[in-house]
């Protein structure tokens, strides 16, 4: 599991880097097999955060547009969505159904 280059292409993308030279960064390791986004908009998650937020997770306006490029991203690349604002048990639910999808178990 690599949540980190998932994550360097919506927040390089977000902050004007080129997707192309992002996708380099990587290169050469194992690429997922199965990518899930839990989707949660910038509000809500601030709303659940416990803890003051870093450099990054105080600037609002990068946050919506690290929102808007994971919805590109994954369409792109076919990562599969779940929505994230959901609680707890329906969230691992629809994680679960997902994976066992893909497994074909």
């Amino acid at each position: 599991m690599n949540r980190y280059y998932h994550s360097n292409l919506a927040y390089g993308v977000s902050k004007n880097l080129e997707l192309d030279w992002l996708m380099t960064l990587d290169r050469g390791l194992p690429k997922e097999d199965l990518c899930i986004v839990l989707e949660i908009r910038p509000t809500i998650s601030e709303s659940r955060s416990k803890h003051a937020g870093d450099l990054f997770e105080n600037d609002k306006d990068l946050l919506k547009n690290v929102y808007k490029n994971y919805r590109k991203l994954a369409k792109l690349f076919n990562w599969k969505i779940i929505n994230g604002e959901r609680s707890k048990e329906e969230v691992s639910r629809d994680i679960l159904n997902m994976v066992l999808k893909f497994v074909k178990i």
